[in-house]
Order: structure tokens, then C-alpha cells, then sequence
């Protein structure tokens, strides 16, 4: 019997090998093996953690490259959160528990504001056309956030 297994240790009588390691290895070294052609998302997209109960770190990528685009993103969102969160802060939450028609009715009222300013040319005293804009982001949001809570998709 020893005979017998001496045989098996001589290569010319091993045969094309049979073991899985090997043929995974053979397939690892052929390129087609990592022939992956895997889509990178183009899309803008927005990332949001948050940190802190008093702190959220947003970040955008993929934004279009288009001067106006970056503008609104570096200047003008950041001024419209921080006025939105001054002015629910001071007026102590979002609507006052009056669902989402409380803020519809201001955001009426600045519109016609608007009207007068942007169509009509007339000059507004207090809040300026830019002011009013802001205020009603921020309205939109109020309404956007207790739509669920009153059964509206």
C-alpha cells in the first residue's frame, strides 16, 4: 500500500487539478472576473446626520455647476433655515396645534403682498419682497410638516 501513495507524490501522475482554491485563483487572475460596470450616481444628492439633539450637519454633493445653483446653496438656504429657525423659536413651534390651514392663510397673505411688490411696483414699508420670500419657505415647511398628522399625503 505504500507503493500506492508514493505514486500520488510524482506530478505526471496528478492530473489537471480539481480543487476549488485553485479555480478560484485561476479566475481571480482573469480580468473578466472583476468585469463590474457598476453606474456612479451623477444625481445631486443630500445627506443629513444628526449629531446632537440640538445639532444636524447637512451635506450636498453632486450639485449642478451652475453659479445661481451654488448661490442658493452656500447663501441663501443657509440665511432661510437660520431665519426659519429664529422665527419658530420665537414664535414657540410650528403652527400652535392649528394644522396645516394656520399657515396656509399667512402664506396667502404674503403672497398678495408679493403680488403688489413684484407685479405692481409698489413699494412694500416693513418686509421687503426677499423677507416675505424667506418667511414663506418657511411657511411651506410648517405645512409640510403637519400634513401627515392630518391624514394629507
Amino acid at each position: 500500500m505504500t507503493d500506492e501513495f508514493r505514486a500520488l507524490e510524482e506530478e505526471a501522475n496528478w492530473g489537471p487539478s480539481t480543487s476549488q482554491a485553485d479555480v478560484i485563483l485561476q479566475k481571480a487572475q482573469e480580468p473578466s472576473m472583476y468585469n463590474v460596470t457598476q453606474q456612479i450616481s451623477h444625481d445631486p444628492v443630500v445627506f443629513v446626520e444628526q449629531l446632537a439633539h440640538d445639532i444636524v450637519e447637512y451635506r450636498i454633493e453632486n450639485i449642478p455647476n451652475d453659479e445661481k445653483i451654488i448661490e442658493i446653496v452656500t447663501s441663501i438656504l443657509p440665511g432661510v433655515i437660520e431665519l426659519y429657525l429664529k422665527k419658530v423659536k420665537d414664535y414657540g413651534g410650528v403652527s400652535g396645534g392649528l394644522g396645516p390651514k394656520a399657515p396656509f392663510v399667512d402664506m396667502w397673505r404674503k403672497m398678495i403682498k408679493l403680488k403688489r411688490s413684484l407685479w405692481e411696483g409698489e413699494e412694500l414699508k416693513f418686509e421687503q419682497p426677499s423677507e416675505v420670500l424667506r418667511d414663506m419657505i418657511g411657511t411651506v415647511l410648517n405645512i409640510l410638516v403637519e400634513l401627515p398628522e392630518h391624514g394629507i399625503k
